[in-house]
């Protein structure tokens, strides 16, 4: 959440760093104009005023790299902070909110149910939910799969930040990895899941001692499907 707060102060941040530098670097290029003109003849005031010019050129492009860095990752934030959005509002959460609350009756009231697609298409105990509902629990795991496809595409394309992409969409992913189990019948959208599973395998070697909440999130998965899971 720490990591999340200080991503979403991030652009606003960047913004009021930029007009200070760019303050910074008026000013110093105003004196150094100004200041050698009294000490300087003007065929030598012509030849340092050259240089200044090209070193501010210099300067200047390299601004305009931090500046285009910073908007990229600008970007990248809020790609992110849309995706997680879409999950928690509207009618994915809608989706989920049913397919948890359901899978956990199923399983006793107490875990969560994992399941496969044969179950939930062919075991009436599971393909159906309670009550005259226009939806059913297989309609709702394939919203909620389609979504993960398109956050797949999106951390393959390296269009998000991968810090906060890791922190609040993945601890979904491995959840849902883990509640919808793998069978004989192919199910479109669970390999988006598998491939996100996988990314934050490899994330997690390389960055894994900066990410505190991972034994939390190991910890909520066992207590929800009541056995060992994966990392």
């Amino acid at each position: 959440m720490a990591a999340w707060i200080l991503q979403r102060k991030g652009p606003d941040m960047t913004l009021r760093r930029r007009s200070i530098y760019l303050y910074v670097f008026g000013t110093v290029i105003l004196v150094a104009l100004i200041a050698p003109a009294s000490f300087l003849n003007s065929s030598r005031y012509s030849a340092y005023a050259s240089g200044l010019q090209a070193t501010g050129v210099l300067i200047a492009l390299v601004l305009a790299v931090i500046t285009l860095d910073a908007d990229r990752h600008d970007k990248q934030v809020d790609r992110v902070l849309a995706l997680h959005q879409e999950l928690v509002t509207g009618a994915i959460e809608d989706c989920r909110v049913r397919l948890i609350d359901h899978l956990r009756k199923r399983g006793g009231g107490r875990h969560v149910l994992a399941v496969t697609r044969d179950d939930l298409q062919k075991d009436p105990r599971l393909s159906s939910y309670d009550g005259d509902l226009e939806y059913t629990p297989f309609h709702d795991a394939n919203t909620i799969l389609r979504f993960f496809e398109r956050a797949n595409a999106a951390i393959k394309a390296k269009t998000v930040n991968e810090l906060l992409f890791h922190e609040l969409i993945i601890r979904h992913a491995l959840w849902w990895n883990t509640a919808f189990r793998p069978s004989s019948t192919p199910w479109v959208g669970r390999s988006a899941l598998e491939e996100l599973a996988s990314w934050a395998e490899l994330y997690e070697v390389v960055h894994g001692t900066k990410l505190k909440y991972l034994a939390s999130w190991r910890t909520n998965r066992e207590r929800d499907f009541g056995h060992d899971v994966n990392a």
